[in-house]
């Protein structure tokens, strides 16, 4: 979760955006093997057990050892329930005011957690109005975790913010902050985007459009992690194309980065557009063509199979 509001403006497509900052998230190059440490604090009920957020952590692994193509792997240990007190931390309470009590808890019980590369503190006890929060490589979640929830507040350790999306809208319109049909930084829990593995070391830099002319965008696999996605640099930001993950059949989705927006502590967020063509319809299907006026023109080419094939034409402006 992010305590943060974004708005973005559109003039052909979103210009900006703002988003709340919380020291020290981290750098964005994420690889090799994590050591996690999931500590059980308990004030008061004790509503699930331990074996059930060691298999969350497992399948959180597996999700993000095959993302990442082996690239980043997590050793997660699970410590018994630990009594925290009488008193719970206020979910209202400054992000240093929550944490500084669970690692004092957790070292009470023998647990240091400096050692470890991120720190999940699972609570049972406070009634908050969300779910998860992170601080730097901290995480503070007050429900059962599943593999969605764990990923997404890893996401957040590693430097990613909420992966946005946004439907037709005129000069001005509120994005959806954490809208992102697919990426786990959204609401999906598909995989992570091309733009979110690249800024994590996952995969190479990926083709950057420098002239018209057909290009090729495969799906996520390893045998082609330098063609994930074909990227055009637009005076208003980045517009990643990308195979929808998931589908067998080719169909591209655009997603828009603003590099300008870079924090101190995460990436430029990206923003998903739900209607590229026409409302309600996110994914560009062969024959369709998406364009920016006065910029350039992205036509999927008729095919039943990945690769996905796209016709690219630039306005003078963009070569």
């Amino acid at each position: 979760m992010r305590r943060a509001a974004r708005v973005v403006g559109m003039l052909g497509a979103i210009i900006a955006s703002m988003a709340f900052v919380v020291p020290d998230a981290g750098t964005s190059i994420v690889v090799g093997n994590q050591r996690v440490i999931a500590v059980l604090i308990s004030f008061g009920p004790r509503p699930f057990a331990r074996a059930s957020v060691t298999a969350a952590m497992a399948e959180a692994n597996t999700f993000v050892t095959r993302s990442s193509f082996g690239r980043v792997s997590l050793q997660t240990t699970t410590t018994p329930w630990i009594d925290g007190g009488a008193v719970s931390p206020s979910c209202a309470a400054s992000s240093e005011r929550i944490f500084a009590p669970l690692r004092a808890v957790a070292a009470g019980a023998g647990y240091q957690t400096s050692p470890y590369d991120r720190v999940f503190y699972i609570v049972a006890g406070p009634d908050c109005g969300f779910h998860g929060i992170e601080f730097g490589n901290e995480v503070f979640i007050v429900r059962e975790p599943d593999a969605r929830l764990i990923i997404h507040e890893l996401g957040h350790t590693f430097g990613l913010p909420h992966a946005g999306a946004s439907a037709v809208c005129g000069t001005w319109c509120v994005t959806q902050e954490q809208g992102d049909l697919y990426s786990p930084m959204g609401i999906g829990f598909t995989d992570f985007s091309a733009y979110e593995k690249e800024q994590l070391g996952w995969i190479p830099r990926q083709p950057r459009v420098a002239r018209t002319g057909n290009y090729l965008v495969y799906p996520s696999n390893l045998r082609s992690i330098g063609r994930q996605a074909l990227v055009i640099e637009a005076p208003e930001g980045e517009y990643w194309l990308e195979q929808r993950p998931g589908r067998a059949a080719p169909g591209m989705i655009v997603r828009l980065v603003n590099p300008e927006t870079t924090s101190r502590s995460f990436i430029a967020p990206s923003t998903l557009l739900l209607a590229p063509i026409k409302t309600g319809h996110p994914v560009i299907t062969p024959g369709q063509t998406f364009r920016v006026p006065g910029e350039f023109s992205v036509k999927v080419a008729r095919a039943t199979k990945t690769p996905m094939r796209l016709n690219v034409s630039l306005s003078a402006t963009l070569r």
